[in-house]
């Protein structure tokens, strides 16, 4: 029984480094929804420490968490994520801690 969103993002739906895609998501469930990256990503490993070379968590002023993407390790941004009225962010000492949290509890896909 599926219970959530499951939300995902494929290679074709990156920008560019001069133009990174932008979504907004405005009825995130920390609880139940799902971040689906695997086709963006296409990384060799789906472990915490290799893909915080892919990702940026940061808390905006209002409240937002911004989520930057780089399908390529340490590359420039091609992708952001935004989920309104969620902090993902506090709480965890860096973005690795983040990125465990989420597959931890099965709410990031990676691989």
């Amino acid at each position: 029984m599926l219970v959530g969103d499951s939300f995902a993002w494929l290679s074709c739906d990156e920008g560019s480094e001069a133009e990174p895609a932008v979504n907004v998501i405005t009825d995130w469930d920390n609880g139940t929804d799902v971040r689906d990256l695997s086709d963006m990503l296409q990384a060799e490993s789906s472990t915490a420490s290799i893909l915080d070379g892919h990702f940026s968590f940061s808390l905006n002023g209002d409240g937002h968490t911004e989520i930057a993407i780089s399908s390529d390790y340490g590359g420039p941004v091609a992708q952001t994520i935004a989920l309104e009225g969620v902090d993902l962010v506090t709480g965890f000492a860096d973005d690795q801690a983040i990125i465990q949290h989420l597959l931890d509890n099965g709410k990031l896909v990676a691989d």
